[in-house]
């Protein structure tokens, strides 16, 4: 069997790989694998999103976060390897959001746009207030975080690694997995999920 039909047996099973840079052309792939599923009628389970990424463009990670927000299936994400910056954006769009303890997570303050002129600076700067506003309340809605928290533990002026443990802490991640064994979730306080039975069965 080849590569493309190892993807395609997992795209049916619910179950979607991304790895890489966050762009346009790899939000663009993401989103179509996400509404073939949501348009397909057999399709009734939970979909899977399998996370490995150093970031990237963030209009392009909100064009697919829309598409997860507004699908006719729940999507839970699973952090793996490294998840950082807007692959950490992706990552919270979950409905329940699985880590692992060796995956690396960077959260950091976004920037917009590029030096130049001064009505150029002006119009970057009020960019750059709107994204920081839309991100802060992203991760209010993601995390149920007070923003004085969000903007001191996980969007200060420095970059911050943040540990598994912490991930958990604050909200990121709902269960952390190692293998077959869950070792903290906060998913089962309430009901063990299709997709959480499938990664620990």
């Amino acid at each position: 069997m080849g590569h493309d039909n190892h993807i395609e047996e997992l795209l049916n099973q619910g179950i979607i790989y991304f790895s890489g840079e966050v762009t346009q052309e790899s939000m663009e792939k993401l989103a179509a694998k996400l509404l073939k599923l949501d348009v397909d009628k057999n399709v009734e389970h939970p979909i899977l999103i399998y996370i490995n990424s150093p970031g990237g463009d963030v209009a392009a990670v909100f064009g697919v976060i829309d598409i997860i927000q507004n699908m006719r299936l729940p999507v839970d994400t699973y952090g793996i390897g490294e998840i950082c910056s807007c692959g950490l954006l992706l990552f919270l769009a979950g409905e329940h959001r699985y880590i692992t303890p060796t995956t690396d997570v960077l959260s950091h303050q976004y920037a917009w746009g590029k030096g130049g002129k001064h009505h150029e600076l002006e119009a970057n700067r009020k960019a750059e207030d709107i994204l920081m506003k839309k991100i802060i309340k992203y991760y209010k809605e993601r995390t149920g975080l007070k923003e004085t928290v969000i903007k001191k533990k996980l969007l200060p002026p420095s970059d911050i690694w943040l540990t598994t443990e912490e991930t958990y802490k604050y909200n990121i991640a709902t269960a952390i997995v190692k293998g077959r064994k869950i070792i903290k979730s906060k998913i089962l306080k309430k009901k063990k999920t299709k997709n959480l039975k499938k990664l620990t069965k």
